[in-house]
Formats: C-alpha cells, sequence, structure tokens
C-alpha cells in the first residue's frame, strides 16, 4: 500500500473551516498574496510572496508506532490583512486590533476542531509576524501566522 501526505486535504479542510465560521469584510482566499485585492480584510491559505513562495512545509518519519505507519507534521503558512483608507492613530490601533480579532477567531475555530474534520491528529496556532505600514496614504496590517499539523498516513 502507497501513501501520501494530507497537507493537500489539510491546507483545503482549513480554508472551508475559515470561510465557513469567520465573518469579515472582505474574503478567504486559497492563496497567494494578500496585496492586489479591493477586500478591506482578506484571510489567505497557504499564504506565498513573491519574496518567499513556501505555502507550507513538511517532514516525515516512522514516529512512535514504528514501520506500520509514518508520521508526517508540516506547517500551513497563512496570513490576514486589514487595510484602512487613513493612517490617522485611531485607523491604525483599530485595524491592529481587528487583525489580532481574525487571529483569534482562526484560533478559536481551531480549537474546537483540532483534526481538521479528520483529516490530521492535531491542528494548532503557530508563530506569528505582523507588518504594518502606511505607505499607501492608509494603513495597511498584515499577520502573517502558522497553522502546525501533526498527522499519521498509513504505508
Amino acid at each position: 500500500m502507497s501513501w501520501a501526505s494530507t497537507y493537500p486535504a489539510a491546507q483545503a479542510a482549513l480554508l472551508a473551516l475559515c470561510q465557513a465560521g469567520i465573518d469579515l469584510d472582505g474574503e478567504v482566499r486559497d492563496g497567494p498574496q494578500v496585496t492586489n485585492s479591493a477586500a478591506l480584510e482578506v484571510i489567505v491559505i497557504g499564504y506565498v510572496t513573491t519574496a518567499d513562495d513556501t505555502a507550507a512545509d513538511g517532514s516525515f518519519g516512522t514516529g512512535d508506532m514504528g514501520q506500520a505507519s509514518v508520521e508526517e507534521t508540516f506547517t500551513i503558512h497563512n496570513a490576514l490583512g486589514v487595510l484602512s483608507g487613513s493612517a490617522d492613530p485611531e485607523a491604525i490601533a483599530a485595524g491592529r486590533a481587528r487583525v489580532f480579532e481574525l487571529h483569534a477567531d482562526v484560533g478559536a475555530l481551531l480549537a474546537a476542531n483540532r483534526g481538521l474534520g479528520g483529516v490530521v491528529m492535531q491542528a494548532e496556532m503557530g508563530p506569528w509576524t505582523l507588518r504594518e505600514d502606511t505607505e499607501s496614504g492608509g494603513y495597511r496590517a498584515e499577520l502573517r501566522f502558522s497553522v502546525d499539523c501533526r498527522a499519521f498516513t498509513q504505508r
């Protein structure tokens, strides 16, 4: 019997979970960029940039179950974007708060669905990085975050 990565199914499950479970003034996208959208709020599952096109990374090992199974661990890279037409202090504070509110919404969805519908054994929030700018005359917050997954695949 052959085995394969669970990443494609996990990424699709995370995308569907966010599309169904998060209320936002924008869209949930299946990669690759937060930019080039008219939406004020965007969630990108499987995020890449022109500088880094890594949407996910992972590895396989035999894990605790020996030769009968292969343990897979991987990280899905994602991003949240919030745009505002103003760069005044109130707009910046509101945008920053909103991007972290959306981050918390994703975390709550994962806490309620650790297995992504049975696709993986465990999915949880990983590291995050906040980027902010006012170069376009307004405010933009981009919170890049990871979802760390662990699964077993039968050989």
